[in-house]
């Protein structure tokens, strides 16, 4: 699923927010949910940024000094100018999964663990790394993305109710997209199609929204079947 927004239990007391997850990964042995960042230009994760290079630590070593590990810091230009911004992309995803959680168990369901990782997606940003931060993984690329996918599957039986999870949570997504035994019950938006008066077929421009352009769709995947988007 892509674009899943519910509200989250701590929202009943009085707050009016809602919670948002960018993909979400729903297969017969693991739950994940993917953070996906398009940005341009510098990105350190998990790791330090003074540590990189003797230039960066002398230009923005004092920025950071006091920067928790689970920070991201990204350089970027704008108007001309070299800019640094921090945030927690990490931290972030790992929220949205405890939310998510507690919104399925308040719905009568038992989740299992939630993997979360974060996709840093943009094809001209240089991303430096670390596998893990904040118990979450970071990926820069898509066959990255995929073995980062696949890594989750390690459980021996199945123990995901993917229809009862799906079944709760379609309806609060922009798109639900199947593979394998789930590629006819759950058809993409994107993969509507019309007629135009040649007799060949097109794309129908009503029903593609944002994620035409995202980097992911997310999958409902059998046990059996390799990651691919769709």
């Amino acid at each position: 699923m892509s674009n899943v927004l519910f509200r989250p239990p701590e929202a009943d007391d009085g707050k009016v927010f809602h919670a948002q997850i960018d993909h979400l990964v729903v297969t017969e042995r693991s739950l994940l949910i993917v953070e996906s960042k398009y940005w341009k230009y510098a990105v350190f994760d998990g790791v330090d940024i003074r540590a990189h290079s003797d230039s960066l630590r002398i230009l923005f070593g004092d920025l950071v000094e006091d920067l928790p590990r689970q920070h991201a810091v990204h350089l970027y230009r704008e108007d001309d100018r070299v800019k640094l911004r921090t945030s927690s992309p990490a931290g972030q995803v790992r929220l949205q999964a405890h939310r998510l959680s507690s919104f399925l168990t308040m719905r009568g369901g038992t989740p299992p663990w939630i993997n979360t990782c974060v996709y840093y997606c943009h094809p001209e940003s240089k991303v430096h790394h670390a596998d893990f931060n904040n118990r979450t993984a970071i990926v820069s690329s898509y066959p990255a993305l995929g073995r980062m996918i696949m890594s989750t599957q390690t459980a021996e039986t199945a123990r995901v109710d993917v229809d009862a999870i799906v079944g709760a949570l379609a309806p609060l997504s922009t798109d639900t997209t199947g593979t394998g035994i789930y590629s006819q019950k759950w058809t993409s938006i994107l993969d509507a199609h019309s007629v135009n008066v040649s007799g060949s077929t097109a794309m129908d421009s009503s029903s593609v929204g944002r994620h035409a352009r995202a980097p992911i769709s997310t999958m409902a995947m059998s046990k059996s079947e390799s990651p691919r988007s769709t």
